[in-house]
């Protein structure tokens, strides 16, 4: 498996191998400013998580309009990025969590062997 986007050396998959997120960290998980290369630094860290501001916050509004079923409560990281993928918003890194094992996709119904 090929990695040019660098996935692997971020703390991606660590993340993607934990039991639950609450909010906040899904929004990092699903715009990536949590996970940052180690030899970035602290400038190109500080500036990457203002970029992904605008994203953070649109996607707590959205869930804040969705009720306290997605906004107050833990939910294993596949609810997160299935409900990305719900409203077309695909994350970068999903092919490649994909690919290493660490998110399957939820098969559509229908598509299951007879």
């Amino acid at each position: 498996m090929e990695d040019n986007q660098g996935w692997g050396e971020t703390q991606l998959g660590h993340h993607l191998k934990l039991d639950y997120w609450e909010p906040r960290l899904a929004c990092g998980v699903l715009c990536f400013h949590l996970f940052t290369k180690e030899e970035c630094t602290v400038q190109e860290s500080m500036a990457q998580m203002n970029r992904d501001q605008k994203a953070i916050n649109r996607l707590l509004q959205l869930w804040s309009s969705e009720g306290d079923s997605v906004r107050l409560k833990k939910h294993p990281p596949a609810f997160y990025i299935e409900w990305a993928l719900s409203k077309n918003i695909k994350p970068e890194w999903l092919d490649w969590a994909i690919e290493s094992g660490l998110y399957i996709p939820k098969k559509e119904e229908g598509t299951g062997a007879a």
